[in-house]
């Protein structure tokens, strides 16, 4: 990587590059065909609905990486939980610490906020991944799972006529 990195929150004129970057983590955790993000909808839903945000890693004018998150509101403790959906960094620039830089400032937010917990999953078979957030000194939980209904399922649930 030259020059140096920089971590923000990601502003308008980055959808572009960010929607590449979410293409690229598509095609690595291999939901690509399943991918239905627009540049439209990301910036209706990240610039004018603030579903979610994304901090950016930045060298230059590229964004190498991205980390989006929303917040859950308070639970039990009446602190907000940080929730991760997606941390990515392009392969070639992994392992000059845009990852980490990318946690330490959700990390900072969480805790600027009032936030409790800074919750993410993590694929099964991505040892790489879970040695990096056991390297900032997260754990797995152990006594929870994580449960889905698939867009099928769901639609099966939905109008199952039983309830």
């Amino acid at each position: 990587m030259n020059g140096e990195l920089r971590i923000r929150s990601a502003r308008l004129d980055d959808v572009g590059q960010l929607l590449a970057l979410m293409r690229a983590l598509a095609e690595f955790e291999g939901y690509i065909t399943d991918f239905k993000v627009s540049e439209s909808e990301l910036r209706r839903r990240c610039f004018v609905n603030q579903d979610f945000h994304v901090l950016v890693a930045e060298v230059g004018e590229e964004l190498v990486g991205m980390l989006v998150y929303y917040t859950q509101p308070f639970t039990y403790d009446l602190a907000p939980w940080f929730v991760i959906k997606e941390l990515f960094v392009r392969e070639s620039s992994r392992g000059h610490g845009a990852g980490r830089k990318l946690m330490k400032e959700a990390a900072l937010r969480c805790v600027e906020e009032g936030g409790s917990r800074l919750r993410w999953e993590v694929l099964v078979d991505n040892p790489a991944a879970k040695k990096f957030y056991s390297s900032l000194g997260a754990q797995a939980d152990t006594q929870w799972q994580t449960w889905q209904l698939s867009r099928s399922r769901l639609v099966n649930f939905a109008n199952a006529k039983d309830c």
